[in-house]
């Protein structure tokens, strides 16, 4: 079972961001960063290079994700987990941060991740897992009956 932690976004003087590695869909990392450090350098160095945001496929979903900018010409991992988040084709790691500040409002910065938003990341990660469990069972059925 994967448990991410939500939250008030001022709560605390940290930033909570979750990265979603390519390697496995079940190597999900939750951690918090200094509100006063430098963002930008952390996602930078979380993807290894200049990077891009990415929004999720549903409005209602408060959270934005950063990917590097040139992953899929580099040819690094493709990413099944955060392109399922995203609806495109991802590649790298993801880092995903809530967009919400204390007022509701969506105003470019980056803020803890809100309950509901956690609730959805934790439900596409339990199917990944899912899925990835019963993947060589399934496999092996087909290949018996072909």
């Amino acid at each position: 079972t994967v448990t991410l932690k939500g939250g008030n976004p001022m709560a605390t003087s940290e930033v909570s961001m979750v990265v979603v590695y390519p390697t496995d869909a079940a190597f999900i990392h939750q951690d918090y960063i200094d509100r006063g450090a430098n963002m930008s350098q952390i996602i930078h160095g979380l993807v290894d290079g200049h990077f891009d945001a990415v929004r999720p496929m549903h409005r209602d979903q408060h959270f934005v994700g950063y990917v590097h900018d040139e992953g899929l010409l580099l040819g690094l991992e493709p990413n099944t987990l955060a392109s399922a988040i995203f609806g495109r084709f991802l590649c790298g790691p993801c880092v995903i941060v809530g967009t919400l500040n204390e007022n509701g409002v969506d105003d470019g910065d980056s803020y803890n991740l809100q309950t509901q938003d956690i609730q959805y990341l934790s439900r596409l990660v339990e199917a990944a897992l899912m899925w990835q469990e019963n993947l060589p069972n399934k496999l092996e059925t087909e290949m018996e009956t072909a």
